[in-house]
This record gives C-alpha cells, structure tokens and sequence, in this order.
C-alpha cells in the first residue's frame, strides 16, 4: 500500500520568484491533470536546488494540491523564510499515558521500515509478555480515542520502588555499559548525562525511583534558541509542556510526529507535514533515501522563473558634447 498524501516543495532566491513558481505550477497543474502526485512531489524534492525562500503543501492528488496553492490555504499551504540550516534536532520520547490504541497504524500498513521494526521489536517481547504486541496496538475494531490500557503494579519515581532500587541495581550490574556516542539529557539531574552515570548501575536503579525533572532538562535544552524539538511519539503531551516552558523563546520550533487521538488527520499527512516543517527551518532532508523504497520517477515540471533584469549601462549624451556625422570625414 503506498501513502495516501504526498508532500510538494517549492523554493526559490526572492519571494517574487517563489510566488511566480507556485503560479506556474498550478498552470501546469491546470494542462496535465493526468500526472501522478507521487512523480510531481518526487521531482519536485530530488530535481531541483533549494534556496532560502520555501513553501510546502502536503495533498492527496493534484486537483487536490492545485485548489490549496492557488487559494494559498493558510492550513495546508505553508511559506517561510529560511536564515539558517545549522539547527539541531533534539528527540523527545513520551512515556506512559500517551499511548492510545491504533497509533501510528497508516505507517505500519505504509512504511517497510516503520512495519520492520514493530515486527521485530513484537517478536522479541513476546516470550516476556505472553502475547503478540501488534495485537495491543492494533486492535481490530478499535477507534483511535482509546487509550491502550497499560496495567503497572507500581508507581514510577514514587516511594512504592524503594523495594525495587537494589534488585534492579543487580540486575543492570550484569549488562555491559557503555558511554553514550549521543549526549541526553537525564531526567534524574535535569541537565546531561555524564559517561560515569551511564555506566553506573545505581544510577539506572535512580531512573526509576526518583523525581522526573523534565522542566529542568527541558530548560537547559532552550538555551540554544536555534535547536528544534521533535516529540517522537504518541500525541503532544512534551510538546504542550515545552510550550508552556517560559524559558522558550518566541519563534522556537516544536513538533509532534503523530497526531493527537481526537484529531482527524491521518497519520502520513501528520508526519509529512511535520517533515515539511523541518523543510521549511532549513534542516537537510536526504530525500533520496526518503522514496528509497518507493517506485519514483522524474517528470517534466515548471523550471525555475528567472527574474531577468536590464543591466546595461546606456551612454549619458552631454548637450555640449559636438556629434559626430556618420559620414566619412576628410582628413
């Protein structure tokens, strides 16, 4: 099954030209309504030079796409101006209580690599869990409201795991730990990870007992005004916590990978709108890799509208200056 939404982008040097290459390609639109949406956006993506002056739009077909550009959908079709391209995205993964039933279910019926690493992560867990974790997420018959039902016998970072801090320090003391190669914030210190933590077992043991310090660390990662911060995972809980952080400064991009459970949007357009978001920042998106595992071809499209300008000097003609007969002259 391939994605039901594809995402278009548009970039030129000057916002006149970009308005012109929308223009133009609304018109082609209009004359090849035969084209295939999949080809335009994959073109669009890999074939042409991106500058600092971007608009996206993410659609189901091209009538679908032609009707938003032209009426320049403020919901659909979005437009920035790109200084920078040196943001660093920084992932935020959301624990219990976030989860809700048939999340991210259009990826997993879509995307190879999404659906790989679900089935593989489903047959790992079940010797430990007793049942085929795909069967959870993906319930036959369930809405997406539903909040999967995620039974505990106690309560994290409380009291109730005190009992649980010296067999868990054990169990940890039997793995190989290793520095990380990424640096993360600790939700146990609220600032970064040391490399003596991350290889201390104790410390793990801490991780489930003590306080999540999550304004803490959300607040040393605001510092740099530059860096995006992606909720990879169910819904906006981080999201809506960051944004409620005053240390975040106006402008600050902050994104969600998949929708919340009440919005009706699908799960591909959510998270190519998201990827278009990025686009739009100034991050680099490997769009080959990206269609790596789709049949994508190159069709003819609208080729960037040049904004040419007279530059020629025309000679300033003096009332004094004597002129000169074309005729021969004789010496």
């Amino acid at each position: 099954m391939g994605r039901k939404s594809n995402l278009l982008v548009l970039s030129a040097k000057t916002e006149s030209a970009l308005e012109t290459a929308t223009d133009n390609l609304v018109e082609h639109f209009r004359k090849h309504p035969e084209l295939d949406l999949v080809d335009v956006a994959y073109t669009l993506q890999v074939g042409r030079k991106e500058f600092n002056y971007r608009r996206m739009v993410v659609g189901k077909d091209i009538e679908d796409v032609a009707i938003a550009l032209q009426s320049k959908e403020p919901q659909k079709v979005l437009t920035h101006h790109t200084l920078k391209n040196n943001h660093s995205i920084v992932f935020m993964f959301p624990g219990q209580g976030s989860q809700y039933a048939n999340m991210g279910k259009e990826l997993y019926e879509t995307e190879p690599v999404f659906r790989e690493w679900i089935d593989r992560c489903s047959r790992l867990l079940e010797p430990e869990l007793g049942l085929d974790l795909r069967s959870l997420i993906y319930p036959v018959g369930a809405i997406r409201e539903s909040p999967l039902q995620l039974h505990t016998s106690h309560a994290f970072h409380s009291p109730m795991m005190d009992k649980a801090i010296a067999p868990l320090t054990q169990a940890v003391a039997k793995v190989k730990l290793n520095p990380p190669q990424i640096p993360f914030i600790s939700n146990v210190t609220g600032t970064w990870i040391t490399a003596e933590e991350a290889i201390n077992p104790h410390y793990w043991a801490k991780h489930a007992r003590e306080t999540v310090r999550f304004a803490a660390g959300i607040s040393e990662l605001l510092q740099d005004k530059d860096r995006i911060l992606l909720e990879v995972g169910a819904g906006r809980t981080l999201s809506t916590f960051v944004k409620r952080n005053t240390a975040q400064s106006a402008g600050q991009i902050v994104l969600s990978s998949l929708p919340h459970p009440k919005e009706t949007v699908s799960d591909i357009a959510f998270i190519l709108n998201m990827l278009g978001r990025l686009w739009l920042a100034g991050v680099e998106i490997d769009w080959c890799n990206f269609s790596a595992d789709k049949q994508r071809r190159r069709v003819p499209l609208p080729t960037y509208p040049f904004e040419r300008q007279h530059y020629w000097i025309d000679p300033v003609v003096s009332p004094t200056t004597p002129r000169v007969s074309a005729r021969k002259m004789k010496l």
